[in-house]
């Protein structure tokens, strides 16, 4: 029952990595260097539900700017479900991004709830994983390095719906990621792959590719990088039937699914292009 110890409240910096533990115990397997990238791209977008004084529930609300935000991390504890604190977390979210665009990556079980808020379905992603082994293959990938930021945002922004500058800055600049790119004659990316160690093994995140050629020698590189034996995880938009051929080629389904909504229209970018997508938290 609720008390009038409950409140919503932002959670602050200091208390961020009991989301992504939260995130960790559904089975979301988040990187375990991810605080800074999200908690960083903003500061009062993240929101948890306290009953006297316990966190009982969160949901993040990323505002990349006016026009289009973010929502993840919507989490009851299992004691605390069926009370009406999840309502109460999707409002204030909702809430809080305004009247701009809101995409989420949601589970296949909880569509009809987000439907109820007004979501409406683009797409599912589905998981799959692969073993790190040698692999041979033509390596034509370049550190991260050999790219300037400003290039790399503008191939970002093809296959996101907004620019997100502060959250890439600290994406690829947390610990224990790597990150490679293809680039074509005249020096312009053609591919962009990072991934980043999570709870479990790493994950890919994200793929960005305008060939399949290029995301095939990618994810190759990111196979044949970590130690062998690691598990490598990539969440696969199904919409992109050359990157489920190639999610299908190199590794398997996990039956991990979510599905991508969206509060207003569905944006125009390269999902064509998406062959990994970058984080079930933020998009």
């Amino acid at each position: 029952m609720k008390s009038d110890c409950d409140f919503l409240r932002t959670i602050n910096r200091n208390e961020f990595e009991n989301l992504l533990e939260l995130a960790h115990l559904e089975d979301w397997n988040p990187g375990i260097h991810d605080a800074d990238s999200f908690y960083n791209t903003d500061p009062d977008g993240f929101i948890g539900y306290y009953v006297k004084g316990k966190l009982a529930g969160c949901i993040s609300a990323v505002a990349y700017d006016e026009d289009f935000g973010f929502m993840g991390f919507y989490i009851v504890k299992p004691e605390y479900r069926g009370l009406g604190y999840g309502k109460k977390l999707c409002e204030a979210a909702i809430s809080y991004l305004g009247n701009g665009n809101i995409g989420i990556d949601g589970l296949i079980a909880m569509k009809d709830k987000y439907a109820n808020f007004g979501f409406k379905l683009a797409y599912q992603n589905n998981r799959y994983k692969v073993i790190a082994h040698p692999i041979a293959f033509d390596d034509t990938t370049q550190p991260l390095k050999n790219t300037t930021f400003n290039q790399l945002s503008a191939f970002d922004h093809l296959h996101f719906p907004t620019r997100r500058d502060v959250f890439l800055y600290n994406w690829i600049h947390q610990p224990e990621g790597i990150g490679f790119v293809v680039l074509t004659k005249d020096d312009k990316i053609d591919g962009f792959i990072y991934i980043r160690k999570c709870f479990e093994g790493y994950k890919v995140g994200p793929l960005f590719a305008l060939t399949q050629k290029s995301a095939r020698t990618l994810l190759c590189k990111a196979i044949a990088t970590l130690p062998e034996g690691t598990s490598l995880f990539i969440d696969v938009p199904e919409v992109n039937a050359d990157a489920v051929k190639l999610a299908n080629e190199l590794a398997i389904p996990t039956g991990f699914s979510t599905v991508r909504m969206y509060s207003q229209k569905t944006p125009d970018f390269n999902i064509n292009g998406v062959y990994g997508v970058t984080s079930y938290e933020l998009g």
